[in-house]
């Protein structure tokens, strides 16, 4: 009686190939794992960031809120990999807290590296009082700058509730606690210390700009 061998010999082989699967498989998983941990240990080289110059944008009313826009043009300032400022302004003005802190906030970028602005339709006001704390201004025949002023508006709605039968009576613990009021008329020596206050504020922003340096 003949016995055929042939079915046992092909699971042999079969079973070869497996193992060798298995050993080359677990080979690789090994050195894998003995890279990673390399890697772990070396450390991976850092990218280091290209010199770039700093783009900022200041459109629209100038808010007296511009604390993240300060800490952003100091951080740019103190970064060693910007190299400049561009600053693109497109205002009409606005507070003059916010204009002075980032007027200040230009003219010490400017201490230590270029800046300069380019002026879009409109860089009046604490717009303007920004940009000449740059080096160089950048302006189209089209854009309005300059307008260099403080305007306060105080309205009296006094005359317009006594047509209809109603009046305001304040109590005050000073003579010009309730003269902010629309509700009542404005007094000459409020606008007296009004006039002053404005006065008081226009020569801050003059300041500002006669300490800027010369531009071009």
């Amino acid at each position: 009686m003949a016995i055929d061998m042939s079915s046992e010999d092909d699971t042999g082989q079969v079973y070869r190939y497996q193992r060798r699967r298995l050993l080359l498989w677990r080979g690789v998983a090994l050195a894998s794992l003995l890279v990673a941990g390399a890697s772990v240990f070396v450390g991976v080289p850092r990218h280091v960031p290209a010199d770039s110059i700093a783009r900022f944008e200041i459109k629209g009313v100038i808010a007296d809120r511009v604390r993240p826009q300060v800490e952003a043009i100091k951080r740019a300032e103190h970064d060693p990999h910007v190299r400049g400022l561009l600053l693109v302004i497109d205002s009409p003005g606005g507070g003059v807290t916010g204009g002075v802190a980032l007027h200040d906030a230009v003219e010490s970028f400017a201490a230590h590296k270029p800046v300069a602005v380019s002026m879009q339709g409109t860089a009046a006001s604490a717009g303007y009082m920004i940009a000449v704390a740059a080096q160089r201004l950048f302006a189209y025949p089209s854009s309005i700058t300059g307008s260099i002023g403080v305007i306060m508006i105080r309205p009296d709605a006094s005359g317009l509730l006594g047509r209809i039968g109603l009046a305001a009576d304040t109590i005050t613990s000073g003579a010009m606690k309730d003269q902010s009021q629309p509700f009542v008329p404005l007094k000459p020596e409020a606008r007296h210390v009004t006039g002053n206050c404005e006065r008081s504020l226009r020569s801050v922003c003059y300041h500002g700009i006669q300490r800027s340096p010369p531009v071009s």
